[in-house]
């Protein structure tokens, strides 16, 4: 029989009402619900100290990705991994960009300079490498900065999952020309829906903040005309508050995932077929994601573990799958063959995890595991 209490793939963390309600009241009594707000302001200045570097609030990652290539002013082609979500890619299209999708370490699931110099050599017209940090874990950023340099190259990193990670002890949010992270209603930093642009470079900070607000100048106060060509990405005030709450919990979370983590870790550990994404030297991770992957010694292919597991009330995910080139949209308009990406997405499950979950919900998922297993030894 399947069991009463399912345990949920993800579960976002939300503020009880009472802990943002003098918020919200303020907000409704001053009617200022959006157009840089008192609490977008805050959110935005809490933010910038947390990664050491000038930081603006969007309605969405997408939109993040989508202005800061426009920003840089990009042509031609972009290289990015093709083991990523969609929004990646698709970003690059609305800005008229092509993709050129390359292959990712097999171990750590991200782009590598490797695979990029190997694309560079059959592809001309590129203008720009955007890097993934995938599921929170740093690339290697100083060999992606060096290759840039050397080939004149822009370099973004979508950083959608790696709020908090860090990269020689230095934050995630000041490498490349641009980073843009995700703060959709489960990630480490959430808004609900929004998304956050930090970049060294104060000309493109400034750049984006009028492409996010139609093209206005901030010295233009009754927007009467547009410089650029902008769109309307501005984060609302109750997203802000939502942020306001949840960056507050950004040490708590890491330390609960961290923890939560090395409890899959350890109960998985030494089963036959399981391999888990590893990092590299220098680098401090975030868990947005934990992933096993699934070899032939387990007995059961990917697939056919994740249908048992939700037998049992667990419920997974295969990110990603499907890798972006053999995507509907994008397949038609290329021939590439990514072994790695294919392998690794081919064979990928992502468990249960949140800021929030428990240490016996972990148990419970890792218990399941093991019995499959060993149902499938003994039918050996």
């Amino acid at each position: 029989m399947k069991p009463n209490n399912k345990i949920s793939f993800l579960k976002p963390k939300v503020p009880k009402l009472e802990e943002i309600a003098t918020d919200l009241n303020y907000v409704f009594d001053k009617a200022w619900l959006s157009n840089d707000g008192k609490f977008l302001r805050e959110f935005e200045k809490e933010v910038s100290n947390y990664i050491g570097t000038d930081s603006l609030a969007v309605a969405n990652g997408t939109l993040g990705l989508i202005l800061a290539e426009k920003a840089l002013e990009l042509k031609g082609k972009v290289i990015v991994p093709s083991f990523t979500f969609s929004a990646t890619a698709h970003s690059l299209v609305w800005n008229n960009l092509k993709p050129v999708f390359v292959d990712i370490n097999k171990e750590t699931y991200n782009i590598t300079s490797e695979e990029i110099e190997k694309a560079l050599e059959k592809n001309k017209n590129v203008s720009a490498i955007l890097a993934v940090h995938v599921f929170g874990n740093p690339c290697d950023i100083y060999s992606l900065e060096k290759l840039s340099k050397k080939y004149k190259l822009k370099l973004i990193f979508d950083s959608s999952h790696a709020f908090g990670a860090y990269y020689d002890n230095k934050s995630i949010g000041n490498f490349g020309d641009i980073e843009v992270f995700s703060t959709h209603a489960t990630k480490m930093v959430m808004t609900g829906e929004g998304g956050i642009i930090s970049s060294r470079n104060k000309d493109i900070i400034s750049k984006i903040k009028q492409l996010r607000n139609f093209g206005f100048s901030e010295e233009d106060i009754g927007h009467q005309d547009t410089e650029i060509c902008g769109t309307n990405a501005k984060m609302q005030e109750f997203s802000a508050i939502l942020g306001l709450w949840s960056i507050k919990q950004i040490n708590e979370n890491i330390k609960n995932r961290e923890l939560l983590a090395e409890r899959y870790l350890k109960n998985l550990e030494g089963i036959n077929g399981i391999f888990f994404q590893k990092t590299i030297p220098n680098t401090k991770r975030i868990y947005q994601f934990f992933s096993i992957l699934i070899g032939k010694d387990f007995g059961l292919n990917r697939d056919n573990l994740a249908y048992r597991l939700e037998y049992d009330g667990i419920e997974t995910k295969k990110y990603f799958y499907l890798p972006l080139h053999k995507n509907t949209y994008y397949k038609k308009d290329n021939n590439c063959v990514l072994s790695n990406t294919e392998f690794v997405s081919d064979n990928i499950l992502c468990l249960p995890f949140y800021s929030h979950m428990t240490i016996e919900e972990v148990d419970i998922v890792c218990g399941s595991i093991k019995k499959i297993y060993n149902k499938c030894k003994t039918r050996k």
